[in-house]
């Protein structure tokens, strides 16, 4: 079963600046004009290069740091100019995950995820049965009374999740939280937020500059660059069209095929790249254009990726015959897929 994800928003950026003070006293722009809501439920990501103000503007939202203009809105509420005991109260509705776990490396487990809980002043008596439950929820019941130095660097990270889960937060904000891990480790945070965010219901901010995480686990995506969101979309939408060259650049790096340098095009010849997405991935488009058009084809390499469970496929093809046939050829192919890219005609490509 699905999380719902409602309408109503339960983050909303308005129009927010971050400025900061360099060493010779210039003021430098780390966020610009940026505007976004999180309805409840969702997994939305924000991606970006470094220096692209991602963590910056994950920052904001829990006040961690302060915009210096702009509105800040939970559940409707403008909490910009909390400070105080009203800040305190609203940290507590929303957990953080870091990129370096942030553990304490002379307390075991059990003191670790504890010291939320006290922070809060959670029942004495029910601490302990509080930290059971939520080393059950992440897969790490067998080390309570462990130390950070005996974990892996996944079993830190569930820690970390544990923690921040410590006091059911509305919202979770995961900032760089998979960058440290290699690649199996990742794909197990990954499945362990999603269940996370079916289970609790709780709405999860995660930032990245990781496509390959943001393609797996986000409902929605932020692209940002130089302190400004460029694009805002779903995310099959935004791998199978991005529109924004930045957010094109970051697809590229994990949906793109290769093309070999080496590989020479003869001149009665075509070079094109095709995308497939939705039910479009099904159908027998090859098959067909080469029963219908006097051309043969050579299929030099393709993949096809699920994103939200719908398909997104990618192929790399030579078509050859007689200029007129191709030119037929590929129009049928931009009437019947998602996208058609003409790489070269006729003409070594690369070097």
């Amino acid at each position: 079963m699905e999380t719902k994800i409602l309408d109503n928003p339960i983050i909303e950026l308005k129009d927010i600046d971050v400025y900061f003070k360099s060493a010779e006293g210039n003021s430098l722009k780390a966020v610009s004009h940026a505007s976004l809501k999180v309805t409840k439920g969702e997994i939305f990501g924000i991606v970006g290069s470094s220096g692209a103000g991602k963590s910056t503007l994950a920052r904001v939202i829990n006040l961690l740091q302060p915009p210096t203009s702009g509105r800040v809105l939970i559940d409707g509420f403008d909490i910009t100019d909390n400070r105080g005991n009203d800040l305190r109260a609203l940290r507590l509705r929303i957990g953080m995950i870091f990129q370096h776990f942030n553990l304490i490396s002379g307390s075991t487990v059990e003191e670790n995820i504890s010291f939320n809980l006290k922070a809060a002043s959670y029942p004495k008596s029910e601490i302990h049965s509080r930290v059971v439950e939520l080393l059950k929820l992440v897969g790490l019941s067998d080390k309570l009374k462990s130390y950070p130095s005996q974990l892996s660097g996944g079993q830190k990270q569930r820690v970390a999740i544990a923690r921040a889960l410590a006091n059911n937060p509305e919202l979770l904000i995961c900032d760089e939280a998979t960058s440290a891990l290699d690649t199996k480790t990742t794909e197990g945070i990954i499945t362990l937020l999603n269940d996370i965010n079916k289970k609790l219901k709780v709405t999860i901010v995660f930032i990245t500059h990781q496509m390959d995480v943001a393609k797996k686990l986000f409902n929605k995506i932020a692209v940002m660059d130089s302190g400004k969101i460029v694009e805002v979309n779903d995310t099959y939408s935004l791998f199978s069209n991005p529109s924004n060259p930045i957010t094109k650049s970051l697809v590229s790096s994990v949906l793109d095929i290769e093309i070999p340098e080496e590989l020479v095009i003869s001149k009665d010849s075509h070079l094109i790249k095709l995308f497939y997405a939705g039910e479009g991935a099904y159908n027998p488009i090859i098959s067909n254009l080469s029963k219908n058009f006097s051309v043969d084809l050579s299929i030099l390499s393709g993949k096809i990726e699920y994103i939200n469970k719908k398909p997104l496929g990618i192929l790399l093809v030579s078509i050859f015959g007689e200029e007129s046939e191709r030119l037929k050829a590929i129009q049928y192919l931009k009437d019947n897929t998602t996208k058609v890219e003409l790489i070269k005609k006729g003409e070594h490509y690369g070097k």
